[in-house]
């Protein structure tokens, strides 16, 4: 072998095992390197459950709605404990299943959709406590689908205790835990009035009473609460809840039909759009509460925890910093609505590398003119001898964030209205895809503007010029638009600092007044009150601190009005024990109430909701600013209090500047909101009022030609180019009849109670029937007389586009046709037939099969 030419064969033999040697120490050596480059995925656990006990009908499709997520996010294995597994012990053994998989660096989500509520010690004579009963402290707890077999030492709730030592035991295994209660426990509504039906109050309406010190003792003993848990909360997992302490959370059912937790619903929209984007927990829930706040703003969810966490992960976001460049011609903030920019927000451009707090090296300002996915468009300043923005980029930090613009559904077929809405500090136009829903809608048609909220209720009209509208046509009912919005920014006013908030015990007691006596009405948003009750508000302090206590109402149109503004200006104070009545008068003496009005501009066609809003302070505030029509405040000085500076940009649209947010007088304040609604006047057709001679129709310049053409009317006939807001009515029968347009359909139908009997159990005659203001009557004579038997009849707007006609028969007023809509601007000839004859305004006849009652009536 010492001659390489001495045997080829061994030597080639050699070396080919040398290579392999040297091939295979390589790659042990550096397959471990190449393998640490790879990502580990660690497993990812999700507990959902879901309890519809009692009413609640969105549990499992909220589990459904977040299990779909968590699968498309990412490899979750997922666990559901729902409906009849959701029992108090499926519920333990779940989650103590879930504990006994879990690893160091596991990712764990924790979702729970059902009621909530609270319970105490009940309450025992002074001599007869025994041990665990002096104390009423209220524990929070979870309602498992068999709370209601709940007996006397077998309490089926799953205390808020027991909760605390179920997270910390998760969180020993793995600091990534994520828990999410859609739930509430705690708030005063039982009733939404403005959703009605449709929306549900996710916690027990009651609070429950058990031996709360036998409970605690016996679980203890189970050996449920060992170890102890921390008094601040768990510090390594993030803890979402649908409201903040002392608030209502709510499941709503969707235009489909479909029930589903506000919070749940919010929440997964929100971590939709982020996607995988740099967002922290404390960013998103900004998000979270804008998108509640549009349908429910007295609910404001709640993130605590490392909120500066991104979703479901360990990786914190310590800066707020966004970067921004140049993206062809245009000046580019790399962030959209997920990350917390809002139009007109103003940002402060520093280079790369630089002291954001440094003013020196800020090198202009940006401010937002419009959001695109995740950019936003900005107009940009710079600074004097500061050519542009870096090639690299730079930095963009937030130093004014404006108001947040409530999202309206404008109509694209008119960009002057949509113009208008654009320039609003208070309203944006609705997007697609970006919006779940508006805070109301813009309709057109034929040169009629309609707003209405959310929930369909027409809150404004105006008629514009249909040829040639301009924006100035659209500020009015704009205008009304911004009303609404400010008006649901003073309903969601929220504690930003929880050092703000102010502990008191102000109880409030309304109702209305009849003859000088009290009748209180519920306050969890259950109560009616009536068109024109004369309503108190008494407020009472049973407190040890005196407080100062100012009641604004809340209309659907969002108007806002201030208690006693004239007298009281600057609100009551309230000393320990005091109470203060507002609907007394002066002297104290007698109880005479206010007088609750309609909202103007709103037509009675349905309930409507109404709230007040007690601002309870630890000192005076002038928040006269608030209400509708008084100036907007002027920006706040840096010694103002927070209550004041967050009024002030409600009120005025100002930006908040983020340099003097925890400078200011201190002063503590809470909100207390009292639902309820409004039903609608009736009046009995005797009390109508009557048309003037004004309104005969011969009188009047808008006769419709057909009517001219037959010699009706000798008056003149003026070319109009709209169809006006009247109807005609003409007797064509041989004696006189009472004719009653009104604007609306009563309440209570004539028709389908009988043919004698009304739905008061009396005879249906004209002295009975009940019709809703707007409405006038006028007794037609028979024709041959010198003057038509016909009359005009007024409608108010044109945008109902109907007028509903009732008619009675001969002196003593036989009721013959009922509550039948007429078209705007129509002609109606009565016969004594069971149809009317109805010609509209261009002299086309009209079908239409009326109601009508025999002549028994």
């Amino acid at each position: 072998l010492s001659d390489p030419f001495a045997a080829p064969k061994h030597t080639s033999i050699l070396r080919c095992c040398l290579l392999r040697c040297i091939v295979s120490l390589v790659i042990t050596q550096l397959l471990p390197l190449f393998a640490s480059q790879r990502p580990i995925t660690m497993p990812k656990f999700a507990l959902l459950i879901g309890s519809p006990y009692g009413d609640l009908q969105g549990s499992s499709v909220d589990v459904e709605r977040i299990a779909n997520f968590l699968e498309k996010r990412g490899n979750f294995t997922i666990t559901r404990c729902c409906d009849g597994d959701a029992t108090l012990h499926g519920i333990r053994s779940a989650w103590r299943g879930l504990i006994g998989k879990l690893s160091k660096g596991d990712t764990v989500v924790i979702f729970y959709s059902g009621h909530g509520g609270l319970v105490e010690a009940p309450k025992l004579p002074d001599g007869d406590r025994s041990r665990g009963h002096g104390s009423l402290r209220q524990y929070q707890f979870l309602v498992p689908i068999d709370y209601g077999k709940s007996v006397e030492g077998d309490f089926r709730g799953l205390l808020d205790v027991e909760i605390s030592h179920l997270l910390r035991d998760t969180t020993n295994k793995t600091p990534n835990v994520t828990l999410i209660l859609d739930c509430c426990h705690a708030g005063r509504m039982a009733r939404n009035p403005i959703f009605g039906d449709k929306a549900r109050v996710k916690r027990l309406k009651e609070v429950q009473h058990a031996d709360i010190a036998r409970v605690i003792e016996r679980l203890n003993k189970q050996g449920f609460l060992v170890g102890e848990t921390a008094l601040q909360g768990n510090e390594d997992a993030i803890r979402i809840a649908a409201a903040a302490t002392e608030e209502t959370a709510w499941e709503v059912r969707n235009e489909e039909g479909q029930w589903s937790g506000v919070l749940t619903d919010a929440l997964i929209c929100a971590l939709e759009e982020a996607k995988e984007s740099q967002v922290s927990w404390r960013t998103t829930f900004a998000r979270v509460n804008e998108l509640v706040g549009t349908t429910f703003p007295q609910q404001h969810p709640q993130v605590e925890g490392p909120e500066t966490r991104r979703h479901f992960s360990l990786e914190t976001i310590t800066s707020l910093a966004l970067t921004i460049d140049m993206e062809e011609d245009e000046v580019v903030i790399q962030g959209g609505r997920v990350t917390g920019v809002r139009e007109r927000n103003v940002y402060n451009v520093v280079p790369f590398g630089s002291d954001i707090d440094d003013e020196k090296s800020w090198i202009g300002e940006a401010t937002v003119t419009d959001l695109v996915g995740f950019k936003a468009r900005v107009d940009w300043k710079p600074r004097p001898n500061v050519t542009g923005i870096p090639k690299e980029g730079a930095l963009a930090v937030l130093w004014k964030e404006a108001l947040y613009e409530w999202p309206v559904g404008v109509p694209k077929a008119v960009p002057e209205l949509w113009s208008t809405v654009q320039a609003s500090k208070f309203l944006r136009p609705k997007k697609a895809g970006v919006d779940r829903s508006s805070l109301a809608d813009f309709d057109y048609d034929d040169g009629v503007v309609v707003l209405r909220t959310s929930n369909g209720v027409e809150i404004a009209s105006v008629e514009t010029d249909s040829q040639q509208p301009s924006a100035g046509n659209f500020e009015t009912i704009v205008k009304k638009a911004e009303t609404l919005a400010k008006g649901q920014h003073l309903l969601g006013l929220g504690i930003e600092n929880r050092d703000d908030l102010l502990h008191h015990n102000v109880q409030l007691e309304v109702g209305r007044v009849i003859n000088g006596e009290a009748r209180p009405i519920s306050t969890d948003g259950s109560g009616i009150l009536t068109e024109g009750d004369r309503v108190y508000v008494s407020v009472h302090n049973p407190g040890p601190n005196k407080v100062h206590v100012q009641v604004f109402s809340v209309n659907i149109s969002g108007e806002v009005f201030l208690l006693e503004a004239s007298t009281s200006p600057l609100g009551r104070m309230l000393g320990p024990s005091d109470s203060h009545t507002f609907g007394r008068n002066q002297f104290k003496s007698r109880l005479q109430g206010i007088s609750l009005v309609w909202p103007e501009s709103v037509p009675k066609s349905q309930t409507i909701g109404e709230r007040l809003i007690c601002i309870v302070t630890s000192a005076p505030v002038d928040l006269r600013h608030l209400v509708t029509g008084k100036p907007p405040a002027a920006p706040k000085d840096a010694g103002s209090s927070a209550l004041e500076k967050l009024t002030a940009r409600l009120s005025s649209g100002i930006p908040k500047q983020l340099s003097d947010v925890n400078q200011g007088a201190h002063i503590c304040y809470d909100k207390i909101e009292v639902p309820y609604s409004i039903s609608r006047l009736e009046i009995r057709s005797s009390e109508l009022p009557e048309l003037g001679p004004d309104d005969d129709a011969d009188r009047s310049n808008d006769v419709p030609s057909h009517l001219a053409q037959r010699g009706v009317y000798t008056t003149l006939v003026r070319t109009l180019r709209k169809v006006p807001a009247f109807l005609w009515v003409v007797n064509e029968h041989d004696e006189e009849i009472t004719v009653v347009v009104a604007k609306y359909r009563p309440n209570r139908l004539l028709k389908g109670v009988g043919i004698n009997a009304s739905a008061t159990g009396g005879g249906l005659n004209y002295e009975t029937a009940m019709f809703v203001s707007p409405a006038t009557k006028k007794v037609l004579r028979p024709p041959g007389d010198e003057t038509p038997a016909a009359a005009r009849f007024p409608l108010w707007t044109r945008s109902e586009k109907y007028g509903v006609i009732t008619v009675f028969c001969g002196p003593d007023k036989r009721l013959f046709i009922e509550n039948d809509q007429v078209p705007i601007g129509s002609t109606v000839y009565f016969r004594k037939e069971p149809n009317l004859r109805i010609v509209a305004y261009d002299g086309t006849e009209i079908s239409c099969d009326t109601p009508h009652h025999p002549e028994s009536l």
